[in-house]
């Protein structure tokens, strides 16, 4: 048998077919003074299409007596790779966000809300094992009891006092009035609504909303930023020809609505639009001869 791919191979041949089973995209932006930077990989890319389209002029002719055309020729050719890309993070934000500006930040307010359940009088309870602590340690801002519901479900309108409200750890549900030296949200023995005691709660429930300030790095969006770079697709498959697409010149585009839904994978629809270089060259196609780690 035969190099897998072989340039010199005949149609007619089931050898020649292609199942492009491991592709990869690798992309380098221009830099300001106008050359190639690093190539970087795109990570996992998923529908990947390359539309490469050409537009004829006709010429028509009357000789005989009929309109006919005797004659195209190309008069215009344009070029799109379209792909989706779902490894959102460091270089493969600065390609879909264009960022104008890019920061690192420790102040980015993450609002959540929980719902607590009452035990004894007095019983803490600990945020950190309640909520979703992502960074081991939170810090709890602006803590604000949204909703009192007692055992069978009766709202409630509740008296409270928040102390440290910049920085709750733990909340106790406090009979004596005396607010406690750790920080606590200090309930109030008796409700607004009348002359119920903090103990009628216990087995109810308590909604809790506050913010965590995360650390992390800001993209600014659609700051008109226009990303141009080259893009090479690789066509490594393990079984037929195998090929690399190389567009020397590429514009970066996202090219669709950014699903954001728990059903499906959060991914990107890309299009890259490919541009005509300087020396007037578009790009090239190369069919491998085989790939080294393969056998046949």
């Amino acid at each position: 048998m035969g190099l897998i791919g072989k340039t010199d191979a005949v149609p007619y041949n089931p050898d020649n077919y292609v199942l492009p089973s491991q592709v990869s995209g690798w992309f380098s932006a221009f830099q300001a003074d106008g050359t190639l930077g690093d190539w970087r990989e795109l990570g996992n890319i998923m529908e990947i299409s390359a539309e490469l389209t050409e537009e004829y002029l006709d010429h028509e002719s009357f000789r005989k007596g009929i309109q006919t055309i005797d004659r195209q020729l190309i008069n215009k050719v344009t070029g799109s790779i379209k792909l989706t890309m779902d490894e959102l993070v460091g270089r493969n934000l600065e390609i879909i966000m264009k960022s104008k500006d890019i920061d690192a930040v420790s102040d980015e307010r993450v609002y959540e809300q929980v719902t607590l359940q009452f035990g004894d009088a007095g019983t803490a309870i600990d945020l950190d094992d309640a909520t979703r602590d992502f960074n081991d340690t939170l810090d709890y801002q602006d803590v604000v009891v949204t909703e009192v519901r007692a055992r069978d479900g009766t709202a409630k309108t509740f008296e409270y006092a928040i102390n440290s409200p910049d920085k709750t750890y733990a909340f106790i549900v406090d009979n004596s009035g005396t607010p406690s030296d750790a920080p606590t949200i200090e309930i109030n023995a008796t409700y607004s609504d009348g002359g119920e005691e903090a103990a009628d709660l216990e087995g109810g429930i308590f909604v809790v909303t506050y913010y965590v300030e995360r650390g992390g790095t800001r993209y600014s969006l659609q700051d008109g930023i226009t990303l141009e770079g080259s893009l090479r697709l690789q066509m490594l498959s393990r079984n037929g020809p195998q090929g690399i697409f190389v567009f020397n010149r590429v514009v970066a585009k996202i090219a669709g609505a950014i699903a954001i839904s728990p059903t499906e994978w959060f991914k990107v629809p890309m299009d890259f639009t490919v541009l005509t270089s300087a020396d007037g060259t578009r790009g090239y196609y190369t069919q491998l001869t085989y790939h080294p780690s393969f056998t046949v």
